[in-house]
């Protein structure tokens, strides 16, 4: 009876401590991903990052893809142990089992992580490393495409803190970039990055600013590409249908055969430029050079029609004066046309 009666009292103490242990752990487990530090003064978290490659621009989809590299460094005291100086102590824990200032892009639409790296020492300090390439949508100012300049901003905030909560500090020793990328197509000119607030609205509340990052990255584009695959096609197309104006207007049949292989020739060549250009619904410079050039075609065409209407109705004097005027007036319009696209 005696030893039953102790038996069940020993499953009961070691059932009473264990449970003891389990409350402890979700304590602490529960206390890790409360902010550290006093709830009056903002956590800091400095940030350092590194722009490995500018892989690709995608102008028709607006989205631009890099290797990138961020690292994020604070201090949590309640993660101090003497076990981390020993560098073959295995640590068990992630990134979600512990505080963290959780910092998202608002522009990242994929994300391929080739590395990632929790590093704590034994004073508490948090070190989280990530690289990986990343998709980001790019709201592109494409006006004066393919002539342009622009800034791509990549923008993180943290989802849950303000920036009355978040301190985010800028390590600019240990940021930059690499000279050469791969990106084919344009010219690299700067790399920025600052810490903003971001303002976020609430129904019928107080609105308030979430802490974050803006990353401002600096490219030109080459406009080669863009200069001999649609430019001087155009010219050529153009400056074919300029011919009717040297071919006597009582030759009717040749003039409208030009006309009319100017304009087929060109309704062709732009269907095949709508997987080339980007799917905006603003006027860019490549759109004005080519609405422009396709006038010019047309009134080529309408100027062909009506001198030879002139020629058979006995006025060839003045149809020939008509295209003699036309042989500098068309040149010049062009010539006007593309300076205004290329300036």
């Amino acid at each position: 009876m005696r030893t039953a009666l102790s038996c069940i009292l020993g499953f009961l103490i070691v059932t009473c401590a264990l449970a003891e242990s389990e409350v402890a752990n979700s304590t602490m487990d529960l206390e890790r991903h409360i902010r550290p530090g006093s709830s009056d003064v903002p956590t800091t978290v400095t940030i350092n990052s590194f722009l490995v490659d500018i892989i690709d621009i995608d102008d028709v989809e607006g989205t631009i893809t890099m290797d990138f590299f961020f690292t994020q460094r604070w201090q949590d005291p309640r993660l101090a142990d003497d076990q981390y100086d020993d560098p073959r102590v295995k640590l068990d824990l992630t990134i979600e089992d512990i505080w963290h200032p959780h910092l998202v892009s608002i522009y990242q639409r994929e994300s391929q992580l080739k590395d990632a790296l929790l590093n704590i020492d034994s004073a508490g300090n948090v070190t989280f490393r990530q690289r990986g390439i990343h998709t980001f949508t790019a709201p592109l100012d494409l006006r004066q495409f393919p002539f342009d300049s622009q800034v791509v901003d990549l923008v993180y905030v943290s989802s849950i803190y303000s920036d009355q909560e978040l301190n985010l500090v800028l390590d600019r020793e240990r940021s930059g970039h690499l000279g050469d990328f791969s990106l084919r197509g344009w010219t690299f000119e700067n790399f920025e990055a600052s810490t903003i607030s971001r303002p976020v609205a609430r129904p019928n509340e107080e609105a308030f600013k979430l802490a974050g990052l803006q990353f401002d990255i600096e490219l030109k584009r080459k406009p080669a590409f863009y200069i001999w695959k649609v430019f001087f096609p155009l010219g050529l197309i153009a400056f074919m249908a300029w011919t009717v104006f040297w071919i006597d207007p009582a030759n009717f049949g040749g003039q409208v055969a030009i006309s009319t292989s100017s304009v087929i020739t060109l309704i062709a060549f732009q269907l095949s430029l709508s997987e080339l250009l980007p799917r905006i619904s603003y006027l860019t410079n490549i759109d004005i050079y080519a609405i422009g050039t396709s006038l010019l075609v047309f009134i080529a065409l309408g100027e062909s029609i009506l001198t030879a209407r002139l020629a058979k109705i006995e006025k060839h004097e003045l149809s020939l004066g008509i295209d003699r005027h036309m042989r500098w007036i068309y040149p010049l319009v062009y010539a006007l046309l593309t300076l205004i696209v290329v300036i």
